[in-house]
């Protein structure tokens, strides 16, 4: 198969009016080459080999070129993208050499920071909203549950002790079952992730927990993201065009000039949803819930928009 290749790499230039031979890095599988590629490690220039006998440029070796890259970047929103993807490339290199040697500083401290633009006071109170609820929570599920106490307390103490053990709810595993190196697939559970510029095309994610998961930029073309939780993602600039989202909850996720032509959100819950920009022709919205949601024009969606976004009436 093309992607269990290995690919020995060389820089097309070196050595040319030179003794000294030109230097041969390698091998890589095919993933890790179009990542290089993607990143500039590797230029479009440089040649590449299965064998080290036959060369030939990289540009020439379609299956090595990342999808983002053909065509090239043109305007602020395919840029955008790109930048995005070679911001998620260089993390995700990052971690799969975490993966095998001590942390490296310099992967460490190259991402950047996420730039978000400001949001409308109506998706800003209700995120103030959620975080209180959420703090709340958290706090009931932190509180320190009573061991080690006994004979030495007073009854009524080891009432109230007794008491608080059984009935403060706890979630020990909480933290322990989201993994952001997880592989794609039905009910992963990405929660809080940042996985800007992720190629997830034809993915499936049915019953993913998405929540607040960072997606700028990603690229989910045909993926299947039924009945998944996209609460409050940052999915802003991502292609989602031919993407089945049919059930899936994006309350309060921001899909700023994002690609949802010819999606499928029937039965969706896109209340308070900020659609700023975004491509949503002949997408299908039948049953999607719409209340309050920001609409491509920036106007606000009226409560009760159920299939399309009604205008806000004056009194």
């Amino acid at each position: 198969m093309q992607n269990q290749l290995l690919w020995y790499t060389r820089r097309a230039s070196a050595g040319e009016g030179s003794d000294m031979p030109a230097e041969i890095k390698g091998p890589f599988p095919s993933g890790l080459v179009s990542r290089y590629i993607l990143l500039g490690r590797v230029l479009l220039t440089d040649e590449v080999s299965v064998d080290c006998k036959i060369w030939r440029p990289a540009k020439e070796v379609a299956e090595l070129i990342p999808e983002i890259m053909v065509g090239g970047a043109s305007g602020p929103v395919a840029q955008e993208r790109l930048n995005a993807a070679r911001r998620w490339a260089d993390e995700r290199l990052a971690r799969d050499r975490r993966a095998d040697q001590p942390p490296n500083p310099e992967f460490q401290s190259r991402r950047a920071g996420e730039r978000r633009q400001a949001e409308p006071a109506v998706i800003v109170q209700h995120r103030i909203a959620k975080t209180k609820r959420s703090t709340e929570e958290k706090n009931l599920k932190t509180s320190p549950s009573p061991r080690g106490y006994g004979m030495f307390m007073a009854i009524g103490g080891i009432g109230l002790l007794l008491l608080a053990f059984i009935f403060v709810p706890r979630d020990e595993t909480e933290n322990t079952l989201r993994d952001c190196l997880a592989a794609a697939q039905p009910k992963v559970d990405w929660s809080g992730c940042k996985m800007e510029g992720a190629q997830l095309d034809k993915a499936n994610l049915q019953d993913a927990q998405l929540r607040e998961t960072i997606l700028n930029g990603a690229s989910l073309q045909q993926a299947n993201i039924k009945g998944a939780d996209l609460s409050y993602a940052v999915l802003n600039f991502s292609n989602l065009r031919l993407a089945d989202v049919s059930g899936a909850l994006l309350q309060g996720a921001s899909l700023r000039g994002a690609n949802l032509a010819n999606a499928n959100l029937r039965g969706a819950n896109l209340s308070y949803a900020d659609f700023s920009g975004a491509d949503l022709s002949s997408a299908d919205l039948e049953g999607a819930t719409l209340d309050n949601a920001i609409w491509i024009d920036e106007s606000r969606c009226a409560p009760q928009s159920l299939g399309r976004c009604l205008a806000v009436t004056s009194r």
